[in-house]
């Protein structure tokens, strides 16, 4: 993609592009927009503003243009609004236009848009181009910058501002985490993670963004971060790179935004660091930066201001990226608007032809470590199975909100070179009723990326995790094909709902014990409370060990102990708190805990499982594992399940018969892994979850967390069923 400005632009809503610089250029301010100080008695930038402030600027900037209109696209797990400004020149923010700009977009992701009409659109759609602040709530400087550019879009008239007003819509969401920037803390209510969510979209601060982008989706995303150097990131990333991200937004990334960030930040003198030195790397679907690439085709980037430097420079440099970003998207609207529509064309087509993309190194010097196989996938299949309908149905409607195409098949079809996941090709006959996801789609990127088998690392560098891979991670049975295959099948119309849990005899009554307010502990027990509250929709009732001390226990059924810290818990226990546990599972109660839960029930003497760290490097992969069919807790499950390692503890037992999960025989023909590791042969044969009686009641023990991020499906049906099923 040229770096060069662009040629001149026609159609309606957008004009023709300048070449001002938009930092050099004089501000021209004479619209009659009131400033921070008006609003609020302070300046912009001086110091950190209260979200009620950012949203009292927002309004003010909105009532007093007509360049701004301001919306609410959700709510935080609080009940705060997200709020967002769309801001351009007015023709284009009538409601009439937003409804236009909305279908055009929808229009060109359409592949089989007919060039004609592609053409006509390309002409006179403005460049959607996004910028957001603090997901993260104590990475707060980009908030001021974000209304530092709106307010320069709404009061200035000079060709730098004025180039992205006629070009472009601008989507500005100031706080992506209202609740966290309250707190002062990074994770949203329920200790998740937001720009670890992109993907699954677990927490309402995600799903509803990813739904706002799905309106308005962005050519450009740039997400404003802090991290701890006195520094500045921004693209060029460093390996890896996702093999299924589009060419054109790397393109994007390396030869338009970046030269010119790092262009205007040598000028200013500021200093700044990218590509294979900066540590940020561009592989796991997950973070707001490659969903935009991997699902919308667009640009997504991070930007970490280094949080050491004073307030005031740290949002100056973070406002500069983005008046860069802003211009650079603007002006080169005809190509990006082209070069758009031309990835979605070219994304089907390869899916048409069961091509998937190769593995490529931003940094050539450096050894290929993995090639992505050259065997073709054209199709998905995924079995609808009664012990695996509902998570089927979880990830038939993750597939849909992407926009993607599903479809069952209404007759049998046989496949004579399915590849079940992790297993060698064989033929198959796939019955009717059958979930069938043809590559042959626009979305066909995030497709692969959602439905792979493996995730073909080229580099071994993570910044987080190293696999995905939805139907592993559901524990849906399923497979890919590679041959040119047209089955009966029907699309599925609108968005399917997913069944509720069922439980055979009623739910019994569960109290969760947080065990310490440490960072993992409080992790551990917002992905527990989130799955309870919002996914299986339970009653339970926290508990502190004051509450089990008192006598808390008495009616419970099933005791939850997420991680935490075990000596922590057994201080403030005390003598009384750890003798109720012990009563509770003694007179026929359910212990079941995981990692530091599975330590705590060791010293509290009602388990004598151990853990053991096997020292493995496991940034995030799935391994499946064998299940004791003869347990309850394999109900629904099977022989065979997924479980998401991050150099995860194992567990020793002392008897056989205490494990019902395990890690296969390395050397087996069961041993799979997605995802990367070194030195996992530790794992081997070794125990992931087990269940033993302790007087009338049973303690289940698991290594692994079965709640990580809310996603892990297959290892939450196993504490589903340990809470529900009845005894062995």
């Amino acid at each position: 993609m040229a770096t060069a400005m662009a040629l001149a632009l026609g159609g309606a809503g957008v004009a023709h592009a300048a070449t001002c610089d938009p930092l050099t250029t004089k501000p021209k301010f004479d619209q009659p927009v009131p400033t921070a100080k008006d609003i609020l008695g302070k300046q912009l930038g001086k110091s950190k503003l209260s979200v009620d402030e950012v949203y009292k600027y927002m309004l003010a900037l909105d009532a007093a243009s007509p360049r701004i209109v301001t919306g609410v696209y959700g709510t935080s797990v609080r009940g705060v609004p997200l709020r967002y400004a769309l801001v351009s020149n007015p023709d284009n923010l009538s409601n009439s236009a937003l409804a236009n700009l909305s279908s055009d977009a929808k229009a060109l992701r359409n592949p089989l848009l007919p060039s004609a009409q592609a053409d006509a659109i390309e002409a006179r759609l403005p460049a959607i181009l996004s910028v957001g602040a603090n997901v993260h709530g104590n990475e707060p400087s980009g908030t001021e910058a974000v209304l530092r550019t709106m307010y320069n879009l709404a009061g200035r008239s000079d060709c730098a501002a004025t180039q992205v007003l006629d070009n472009a819509v601008t989507l500005l969401i100031p706080t992506q985490n209202p609740d966290a920037r309250t707190s002062g803390f990074r994770r949203n209510a329920y200790w998740f993670d937001l720009n670890r969510d992109d993907w699954a979209r677990t927490q309402p601060e995600t799903d509803s963004r990813i739904e706002l982008f799905r309106k308005y989706p962005p050519l450009l995303f740039a997400d404003e971060h802090e991290n701890g150097t006195s520094s500045y990131f921004f693209p060029p990333n460093t390996d890896p790179i996702y093999h299924e991200v589009s060419d054109t937004s790397v393109d994007w990334m390396d030869n338009l935004y970046g030269p010119a960030m790092a262009k205007a930040f040598t000028d200013l003198g500021y200093r700044y660091y990218t590509g294979q030195q900066s540590g940020y790397d561009y592989f796991a679907p997950e973070y707001g930066d490659t969903v935009v690439s991997d699902g919308f085709l667009g640009a997504g980037m991070t930007f970490e201001k280094g949080s050491y430097d004073p307030y005031r420079l740290k949002v100056r440099q973070q406002w500069v990226t983005q008046w860069v970003s802003l211009a650079q998207g603007a002006t080169n609207r005809a190509q990006l608007v082209s070069g758009w529509h031309d990835s979605y064309v070219e994304a089907y087509q390869e899916g048409k032809d069961g091509v998937l993309e190769p593995n490529v190194l931003e940094n050539p010097a450096t050894p290929l470590y993995q090639q992505v196989p050259d065997r073709l996938v054209r199709s998905y299949y995924l079995r609808d199975e009664p012990g695996s309908h509902r998570a089927l149905m979880i990830l038939v409607r993750r597939l849909q909100r992407m926009d993607v195409a599903v479809y069952r098949l209404t007759a049998p079809v046989t496949v004579s070179d399915f590849k079940p996941y992790g297993r060698a090709e064989q033929s198959t006959t796939m019955p009717a009723g059958t979930i069938w996801v043809p590559m042959a789609q626009g979305q066909k990127h995030w497709i692969q990326a959602m439905l792979n088998e493996d995730t073909y690392i080229a580099k071994p560098y993570f910044y987080d995790t190293t696999a995905w891979s939805q139907p592993l991670l559901l524990d849906v049975p399923g497979g890919s094909s590679g041959l040119p295959l047209t089955p009966q099948a029907q699309k599925i119309q609108g968005v399917v709902s997913v069944p509720a849990q069922q439980a055979p005899n009623g739910v019994p009554r569960i109290a969760v014990f947080r065990m310490s307010e440490d960072i993992n502990g409080v992790i551990s027990d917002g992905w527990l409370r989130w799955t309870l509250d919002h996914d299986w929709n339970v009653p339970y009732r926290e508990v502190t060990a004051a509450d089990i001390a008192g006598g808390a226990l008495a009616n419970v059924d099933v005791l939850l102990v997420p991680d935490g810290h075990a000596k922590a818990a057994m201080s403030h226990l005390g003598a009384p708190g750890q003798q109720a546990v012990r009563d509770f599972v003694d007179g026929g109660g359910r212990y079941i805990g995981w990692v530091q839960g599975v330590h705590l029930a060791g010293m509290l003497g009602i388990s004598a499982i151990k853990l053991d760290y096997p020292g493995a490097n496991i940034p995030g992969s799935i391994y499946r594992v064998k299940v004791d069919t003869a347990s309850p807790l394999s109900t629904g499950i099977g022989d065979t399940d997924y479980v998401f390692n991050v150099s995860d503890y194992v567990l020793v037992p002392t008897q056989p018969w205490q494990v019902v999960v395990a890690y296969p025989k390395k050397e087996s023909a069961d041993w799979y892994r997605s995802g990367f590791s070194a030195n996992d042969r530790r794992y081997s044969e070794t125990a992931v979850m087990t269940d033993e009686p302790y007087g009338d009641g049973r303690v289940v023990s698991s290594g692994p967390d079965p709640f990580y991020r809310g996603y892990t499906e297959g290892t939450k049906r196993l504490i589903w069923n340990a809470i529900v099923q009845s005894d062995p």
